[in-house]
């Protein structure tokens, strides 16, 4: 009788005792909130991809089939072009959206914590592991604001963690904003009180702070070139932008960030804040900048990082932005100045002007003085319309001629300026080392031209003069560049960069001599499918462009054991399109003549009679070369060169490419050569290892194909 009491009193204290070691595990580990949003980041089976049976669906309604054709447009763009978000990535946003909603309701209702302050402090922590979370998986800046102003709403704590996870997504004025409210949300807690005084913020999060800030406004001016347009914008606003963020960031106690933050932390910190300025264009400001840095890190026996020189030198760009606005006063006023007037050009087509006035006045004073038939009246009028047709002609290559050496001046003030600048940080670089080596910097001035030739050339109106200078300034620093050839590392590097700089320029001959001087002086160096991808582009991009041309690209590509990407199979075949009648660029379409060169012909037979100079014509230094004949090219050509080359080395094209030969042939079905090789690549292409887009696409194609076709087959 004494046994039972004994073994159930055993029984309970070993079920206290486990439940005192859970509770004790439980308040020793991590939060299960904390575990379950760590784990929400990590990717979904089938969520890199959008799924088959979600395309049929948006396939079957019109507004769908919009959708997945994007969805093939994205094949091989690179991530840093702005725009289209795909479908994987939306749906990975939905999920992470959702899934952080449910963690976060789960712990505003856990009702197990008595305390409201403790329970209050979990869900504050759990809003800002959730926040953290998002700043990690990109999700919108909007989503994040969302949130924060609920937990606003609802009183929750917001940590200044909170602050810092937005300001890694904000971009613009968001980014003010931010700091604003972190500055106000401060000021209020200490003037009103309350319950839990506002604990002064730690040097780690003044830190997070200045650099965040500094970061998120270098992504949005970078975001802002990265766009597929060509609008012309001023960096005054994002000169205006950075005043703000410095205005609104804490104080930075230098002294007591030395004493508490890592080295490489502090160096992350330096170039960034030289490299905000330098792509705001703030010269000045980047030099103030590199003399403070200089003396921070003399205080500690240390050396300015080679980042923050090389990060200076991004002000390159920025300071030849302008180019790309300028004033029509300005035009106006330097169009009167010696350095203008006195240009050769100008100068030749001033004299052919006086010259062929001269016998336009002798014909009116002819006409006026002396007294002939009607018929010689007649001839004599009708020489002098010629002659004032010829003078408005030459009035107009004038005004044209003085357009082009204003902007010629204005390039080369901009790049003058510039270079001063780059001048100034590599005497500061050098003053800051007993033994410095300027080849770094070089090869970072090539990558500032690669970045300006990017980012201008194509925003830029009449940018001759801007491409001459530039491509002087590139090949300027390859002679200093290729006489180090002992550091083969950076001078691959510098000569990667001037390549693609040429290559955006559109200069196809410097860009082949450059790609020439690589395989010459470095002939153990792996070639590299970039570069002649790039150059098959330019090439392509010419409609004075034979196929031969780049086919021999490609067939050199080969010979080096290259094989090509899709990227470069899309990029022949949508030039073998445009070939095509019907193209974007048909080779059957008949040239406009240009009226001024046949005025420039008949001035040219006239003015030998006249005694006068013949000036030389002008060329466009973008004239590559001129093509005698182009090449027949059909559908069947195109098809069988896809299904050859990945024959021989088993590249398969993007579905992108498949759609565009194939609408060719759905535009010409009334051709059954089309239709014909239509249903080959149709065949051929089932075989190819798809990305579900181009496979829901080739069924519904299919599909519509095998449609047309039955009333033929009935009959």
């Amino acid at each position: 009788m004494l046994q039972a009491p004994s073994r159930g009193i055993a029984r309970a204290l070993t079920a206290q005792l486990a439940t005192k070691n859970v509770l004790l595990r439980a308040a020793s580990t991590t939060p299960w909130y904390r575990e379950e949003i760590s784990s929400i980041l990590t990717p979904a089976d089938g969520e890199s991809v959008a799924s088959v049976d979600e395309l049929r669906h948006l396939m079957a309604v019109p507004r769908g089939r919009g959708v997945v054709a994007s969805e093939m447009h994205a094949q091989g763009r690179s991530p840093a072009v702005g725009g289209y978000e795909t479908l994987a990535q939306r749906k990975k946003q939905d999920r992470i959206w959702s899934e952080l909603q449910r963690v976060l309701s789960s712990v505003e209702q856990n009702h197990d914590v008595e305390d409201a302050s403790a329970r209050m402090a979990a869900v504050a922590d759990a809003y800002t592991v959730a926040l953290q979370a998002m700043s990690r998986a990109n999700m919108p800046y909007e989503s994040m604001e969302a949130m924060l102003r609920h937990m606003q709403g609802q009183q929750i704590p917001v940590s200044i963690q909170i602050y810092i996870a937005m300001l890694v997504q904000a971009k613009g004025s968001a980014i003010v904003q931010v700091l604003r409210t972190v500055k106000a949300s401060r000021a209020a807690a200490s003037l009103l009180g309350g319950s839990t005084p506002q604990s002064p913020l730690l040097p780690t999060d003044v830190e997070s702070l200045h650099y965040h800030a500094y970061d998120a406004l270098i992504r949005t001016i970078h975001s802002r070139y990265m766009e597929s347009t060509t609008a012309v914008f001023a960096l005054a606003n994002y000169q205006d932008l950075y005043a703000a963020v410095v205005a609104a960031l804490p104080p930075l106690d230098v002294k007591l960030l030395e004493r508490t933050i890592f080295p490489e932390r502090l160096d992350k910190l330096a170039v960034a804040s030289v490299r905000a300025p330098a792509m705001c264009g703030l010269g000045d400001v980047v030099l103030d900048r590199l003399d403070e840095l200089q003396e921070e890190y003399a205080g500690r026996s240390a050396q300015v990082p080679l980042q923050a020189f090389e990060a200076a030198i991004e002000a390159f760009p920025a300071l030849v932005h302008g180019l790309t606005h300028v004033p029509e006063a300005t035009l106006a006023s330097l169009r009167e100045t010696s350095s203008v007037k006195s240009s050769p050009r100008i100068k030749a087509l001033r004299r052919l002007e006086r010259s062929v006035g001269i016998p336009m006045n002798k014909i009116v004073r002819k006409v006026q003085l002396t007294e002939s038939t009607k018929v010689a009246q007649d001839a004599a009028t009708f020489d002098m319309y010629k002659a004032s047709v010829f003078l408005r002609y030459i009035s107009n290559r004038i005004d044209g001629a003085s357009a082009k050496e204003t902007r010629a001046v204005v390039a080369h003030d901009a790049m003058v300026a510039a270079d001063g600048l780059i001048q100034d940080i590599e005497d500061m670089y050098v003053a800051s080392r007993p033994a410095a080596d300027l080849l770094p910097l070089h090869v970072a001035q090539l990558k500032q031209y690669f970045v300006a030739a990017s980012r201008l050339d194509r925003r830029m109106p009449g940018n001759t003069a801007f491409q001459d200078e530039l491509v002087f300034r590139i090949f300027r620093g390859l002679d200093t560049l290729c006489s180090r050839k002992d550091d083969a590392d950076l001078v691959l590097e510098g000569l990667r960069y001037a390549f693609r700089a040429l290559v955006v320029l559109f200069r196809v001959s410097e860009a082949t001599m450059v790609l020439d001087m690589k395989e010459s002086l470095f002939p153990g160096a792996p070639p590299r499918v970039d570069d002649y991808n790039d150059l098959i582009m330019v090439v392509c991009s010419n409609d004075k462009t034979r196929f031969d041309q780049p086919l021999q690209l490609l067939q050199r590509m080969h010979n080096q054991g290259l094989s090509p990407t899709p990227l470069t199979i899309h990029r022949l075949v949508l030039f073998q399109l445009h070939q095509l009648p019907d193209g974007k660029r048909a080779a059957t379409a008949p040239k406009k003549k240009l009226v001024a060169n046949l005025k420039y012909k008949h001035m040219r037979r006239r003015l030998p009679d006249w005694d006068l100079d013949i000036p030389a014509p002008e060329f466009h230094p973008l004239q590559f070369y001129r093509a005698k004949n182009q090449d027949a090219s059909s559908v069947g050509d195109i098809v069988s060169f896809m299904i050859d080359w990945h024959n021989m080395t088993g590249v398969a094209p993007f579905g992108k490419t498949l759609k565009l030969v194939l609408e060719y042939c759905v535009r010409h079905q009334q051709d059954a050569t089309n239709v014909h090789e239509m249903h080959r690549l149709l065949q051929w292409a089932h075989s190819l290892p798809l990305d579900p887009a181009t496979q829901v696409y080739l069924e519904h194609l299919s599909a519509s194909v095998a449609a047309d076709d039955t009333p033929h087959d009935a009959k």
